[in-house]
């Protein structure tokens, strides 16, 4: 599998973990939604922890759930 680097996986890495935020692999997955945006696991765990009512795609707030 080829892993492509999205903006909006960048983005989302910046506003959420800054400094935190590696390189994807097997420390730090990329994963996709079904909306089709992909994001570091660890970010976008983050960012659904901080929505309080409904869980939402950061970019396009469509509700997120993951790509199986």
């Amino acid at each position: 599998m080829e892993i492509v680097f999205t903006q909006s996986c960048l983005c989302l890495c910046l506003f959420v973990c800054l400094s935190v935020c590696r390189t994807p692999g097997d420390d730090c997955p990329l994963v996709w939604g079904q909306c089709g945006h992909a994001f570091h696991m660890h970010c976008i765990l983050k960012w659904l922890n901080t929505q309080q009512v409904q869980q939402q795609c950061p970019m396009c707030r469509q509700e997120w759930k993951f790509k199986e």
